[in-house]
């Protein structure tokens, strides 16, 4: 059954203690080739105080590219626990970032490669499932959260069914690690995410494309914490 990290709090009201708890939940934000990379790098030079991770994905992007990618990032101060890769395991390992994200054509060869890794600082691998069935397996092969989707009609997914709240809520219940929602998500739908078990949400277009992109990001975060608080 699915289960969230939560936090107590302690308040007093009338004379008496009350103990209600938060829900720890996710907020990522994923690079678009849609726009150019300076502005994404500089959305999240931005944005990284008030979300769990920045992915860059882009496969049409050389190694030296991404690493530039990353150098800039860097030197606009946002940390390296803050920065998601796709894929890029060689890199990943390098520059000991915070989030790992692949697909599950990669998953046995990205834990073979982990269990011979010498990092040093602690690094979440994120896996890309599509179905209950992927969603187990992911979890038994040692993915720390899955990203799910699309559940909404999404402009990176035109003309594909989107997979819906209900298959989203029955992965929730089935597995134990955060299940992270994505696809076509609006900040008007982030309860009822929330409320199906999601542990948060990945958001490409909604920030990236949006003409504010703060405000964008600032949109979402502020239904997130209607629920809870952003890890």
């Amino acid at each position: 059954m699915h289960s969230y990290l939560a936090w107590s709090i302690r308040t007093v009201e009338r004379g008496r203690e009350i103990i209600s708890e938060r829900r720890m939940l996710e907020f990522h934000v994923i690079s678009s080739t849609k726009v150019p990379y300076k502005a994404w790098i500089e959305i999240f030079s931005e944005i990284w105080p008030y979300v769990t991770a920045m992915h860059i994905r882009d496969r049409e992007r050389t190694r030296m590219e991404i690493e530039r990618f990353i150098g800039s990032l860097t030197q606009n101060h946002v940390p390296l626990s803050k920065i998601g890769l796709n894929r890029q395991v060689s890199l990943t390992h390098k520059y000991a970032v915070g989030t790992h994200q692949i697909g599950m054509e990669e998953l046995n060869q990205i834990k073979l490669e982990r269990q011979h890794s010498n990092r040093n600082s602690p690094l979440r691998l994120g896996v890309s499932v599509h179905s209950l069935q992927e969603a187990k397996q992911a979890e038994f092969q040692g993915a720390g959260f899955l990203i799910y989707g699309h559940i909404y009609d999404s402009s990176s997914k035109p003309g594909a069914a989107p997979r819906g709240i209900d298959s989203l809520r029955k992965i929730c219940y089935e597995v134990s690690v955060p299940v992270i929602a994505i696809g076509g998500v609006q900040p008007e739908n982030v309860g009822e995410l929330i409320e199906a078990g999601a542990s948060g949400i990945a958001i490409i277009s909604g920030v990236i494309n949006s003409e504010d992109p703060l405000a964008a990001m600032f949109a979402y975060r502020k239904e997130l914490l209607r629920y809870g608080t952003i890890k």
